[in-house]
């Protein structure tokens, strides 16, 4: 999961991953631009080293090709197999059941659960707009009913983004026995009309999305195959509809994501990929991003995130970021903050990533944040990378000074907060 915050501001990601059963898979990415004008303990090498990159997942969920649209919400009938579930968990989805379904088979067939970064990817791919999935898990013998529904109720209720409840079920046998049941859960902060996941280079192409109240101040930011993230103009009327119009300017592969601002700060509502004048790939692989290499020397948790965060931008032919140890401490603060509320966010009750800067009374032209809950360094600084909002932060030329913190959670996973500035 993540944020980012930029005055000029931005919000970073969380990606936590279960192995055992029940397993629970979370990912999510916040973002926010830039505005004008404690300690705890922090994880050694061997929590931010990460396993060698993964093969491809199965490209089931995609075997026949991409939907021609990404639209959301899609509604979908009850399955009467899993209906006592799907009503506990949240308004039936088609995509998520079809996602989720994906996962029951991976499971059954003796595979591994899916990293949540390949269930967001079939999600796109099926048409689905939703960020921030969460996967839940159970397998084993007969379980009965009702300790099933509790079970999965402990879950529901394990998270709270805002918006609509929307969730996938699916239920399966193993070929030995074993009961497998699959949840696909999101909190659904935005509708979207269909917009095509192909088109032509060049062709104009309209986004129209509707905010829930509460959200305001929408921006639309689409990555390209190559260079900076941008930002559309973006429209918003007084029913809580949004809308901007782009062009992909040249061929490739294109991740379109709208932010909004809520009670939390700015934060991405949806997220879709347009194939411009390419063939939409049919499988997941992960792979590493600039940065990564950058920190195999590192002597603990910051020190490697910095060398991400420095490698990323030299890859860009941005001139490095200095630590600043009254950065450090306003960004260590903040994923304590996060830690204890058990949210991402760029205002978790602690105050908004201008305010907490300017209480240090340091002297800023510009101000960012990236925050993220991760159970790896890694895969925070892969999620941030990998988010237009959030690249789009960690390029900012003029920023010259970093602070990083970080705060040990439940499990060991990571809250992670950065903070770029600008000094007069």
């Amino acid at each position: 999961m993540s944020a980012s915050f930029r005055y000029d501001a931005r919000v970073l990601s969380r990606d936590r991953l279960g192995r055992a059963a029940p397993a629970v898979a979370i990912a999510v990415a916040i973002g926010c631009g830039a505005t004008r004008g404690g300690q705890s303990s922090i994880a050694p090498a061997a929590d931010w080293a990460d396993p060698p990159v993964a093969p491809s997942a199965s490209a089931a969920p995609v075997a026949s090709g991409w939907a021609p649209a990404t639209r959301a919400p899609r509604e979908a009938p009850a399955d009467p197999a899993t209906r006592a579930l799907s009503e506990v968990c949240g308004a039936a989805d088609a995509s998520l059941a079809t996602a989720a379904a994906w996962v029951a088979a991976e499971l059954a067939a003796g595979r591994e659960t899916p990293e949540i970064a390949a269930v967001t990817y079939a999600l796109r791919a099926l048409g689905a707009p939703y960020v921030w999935p969460r996967l839940w898990t159970l397998s084993g013998g007969e379980v009965e009913a009702a300790d099933l529904r509790a079970r999965l109720e402990r879950w529901r209720a394990s998270f709270d983004d805002g918006g609509e409840r929307r969730c996938g079920v699916a239920r399966v046998a193993s070929d030995d026995g074993h009961d497998i049941v699959v949840a696909i859960g999101v909190d659904s902060l935005a509708s979207l009309e269909p917009l095509p996941t192909s088109a032509a280079p060049g062709a104009k192409l309209a986004v129209t999305a509707r905010l829930p109240p509460g959200y305001s101040r929408p921006k639309l930011v689409v990555l390209g195959p190559a260079g900076r993230p941008r930002s559309v103009e973006t429209r918003f009327e007084r029913d809580g509809t949004a809308r901007a119009t782009f062009s992909p300017d040249r061929a490739g592969s294109w991740l379109v994501q709208m932010l909004a601002s809520g009670p939390t700060g700015p934060r991405p509502v949806l997220e879709a990929w347009l194939h411009a004048g390419v063939t939409p790939p049919l499988g997941w692989q992960e792979s590493a991003v600039p940065g990564e290499d950058d920190a195999r020397s590192a002597r603990d948790a910051t020190s490697a995130l910095t060398a991400m965060i420095n490698g990323a931008r030299a890859a860009e032919r941005l001139a490095p970021l200095r630590r600043d140890s009254a950065l450090d401490r306003v960004a260590q603060a903040h994923a304590d903050a996060m830690r204890g509320a058990r949210r991402v966010g760029h205002d978790v009750g602690d105050g908004d990533p201008a305010r907490r800067v300017a209480a240090t009374g340091l002297a800023l032209l510009a101000t960012g944040e990236n925050v993220a809950h991760a159970r790896s360094i890694v895969r925070a600084h892969r999620a941030l990378w990998s988010s237009p909002s959030h690249r789009d932060n960690l390029l900012v030329p003029r920023f010259e000074a970093l602070g990083v913190g970080i705060a040990v959670g439940d499990e060991g996973t990571l809250w992670v907060c950065e903070t770029f500035a600008d000094f007069e």
